[in-house]
């Protein structure tokens, strides 16, 4: 979960969102996306990739515009 802050002057917040998103499965990356602040907070997205079947597990990591990391484990329903 991410909180993709928009920037603002009236609070002096700086905006705060998602530049990279990658997901691995078997080690492999199978989809990547460069979003930006037009992504809104706990967005759904979707894509399909060949070689996975139900059980399998996928890899997730993002990269904020701070720096900020983050990453996770699913499994495949």
């Amino acid at each position: 979960k991410h909180p993709m802050q928009m920037a603002s002057t009236k609070t002096n917040k700086t905006a705060k969102f998602i530049n990279e998103l990658l997901v691995k499965h078997g080690g492999k990356t199978v989809y990547t996306m460069y979003p930006s602040v037009g992504i809104s907070e706990n967005p759904f997205i979707k894509f399909m990739f060949k070689g996975a079947k139900v059980g399998d597990k996928i890899d997730v990591s993002w990269k904020d515009n701070t720096g900020a990391t983050e990453q996770g484990e699913f499994e495949l329903k």
